[in-house]
């Protein structure tokens, strides 16, 4: 793909996105869409098909910036399915507003929908542990705390930017009891556990994609037979034909500043664990199991199979 500039709008939208370290998922699928509508109103394409393939080279820009975050692939399959080569410029312009504006409001509703199902899953008197900051998992805390569930968690710090402590904070404003404890602490901190749930960035029919430390997290509950649970809307389930290999390297200044000469610092935000070390997941229609999940990453649509062709080149 040949390297393309977007107006300036758009151009201020992927910077940001690729600089932000903190975000959760759902802002940041915010901010992917609103470069699609910000693509519709500012591009200065003449034709319909200009405007096609600045869609195009900017779904891969997207893709390219969190390859291993599913929604922005749906995103941009939502998208591609609305913008034929041959649709009018007009058509094209008010299909990319409407499209990008429909994805994140149904993705924001399977978000609380899967949240309602996860606060179910959240056992009366339970210990849970769980990494990082999914929105979901702290929605669905909060739901079950509503529903006068008592329970505590513990969530670990997640390194290397340290956005358990952010989760921490919020749980604790819901006035849920919750500890937060360092990475190296895992195992112990599993055995300790009734209950490891856990959000996602991306399922697959093979692996569940999320923070470094849910791998060893999803390790130790199998050890120690604790139950291991996700919660995601279907805007994280995507063929695994579509996953890279690994999750692009991140600033080493954030795991040690100025390094010593000869020292290589390795800086992944994401990891994949396999998908049968799960119990269960809490979706939009309630829990599903292992098998129902690869059922439904099956059969990519249109517009995945023309990304797919595009990431292809």
């Amino acid at each position: 793909m040949a390297e393309r500039n977007f107006p300036p709008a758009v151009e201020e939208l992927l910077r940001r996105l690729s600089s932000d370290r903190l975000t959760g998922a759902s802002s940041l699928l915010e901010l992917a869409a609103g470069c699609f509508s910000g693509l519709s109103s500012a591009s200065t394409a003449a034709k319909g098909c200009e405007l096609v393939a600045e869609v195009e080279d900017l779904a891969l820009e997207l893709v390219a910036i969190q390859p291993l975050m599913a929604p922005f692939y749906n995103l941009c399959a939502a998208i591609l399915e609305r913008s034929p080569p041959s649709i009018a410029l007009p058509s094209l312009k008010k299909a990319l507003a409407g499209a990008a504006m429909r994805y994140t409001r149904e993705a924001a509703k399977g978000t609380e929908l899967a949240s309602r199902a996860g606060a179910g899953l959240i056992k009366d008197g339970a210990r849970i542990l769980t990494i990082s900051r999914s929105t979901a998992v702290i929605r669905s805390l909060e739901l079950a705390r509503k529903d006068w569930k008592k329970f505590s968690v513990v969530v670990l710090e997640s390194r290397p930017m340290l956005e358990g402590r952010r989760a921490a904070e919020r749980l604790a404003a819901a006035g849920i009891p919750v500890e937060l404890v360092v990475d190296s602490a895992i195992a112990s901190e599993v055995r300790r556990a009734d209950q490891v749930i856990v959000g996602a960035d991306a399922i697959t029919d093979e692996i569940v994609v999320n923070k470094a430390g849910t791998l060893a997290l999803a390790v130790a509950a199998r050890e120690f037979s604790v139950g291991m649970h996700a919660i995601a809307d279907s805007s994280k389930l995507l063929p695994n034909a579509l996953m890279p290999e690994n999750d692009r390297h991140r600033n080493p200044n954030e795991v040690w500043d100025a390094a010593p000469g000869g020292v290589t610092v390795r800086n992944r935000y994401f990891e994949k664990v396999p998908l049968n070390y799960f119990r269960c997941f809490a979706m939009e229609n309630g829990t599903v199991d292992a098998k129902e999940i690869a059922r439904r990453t099956e059969m990519a649509g249109p517009g995945l199979e023309r990304l797919a062709g595009l990431l292809a080149r």
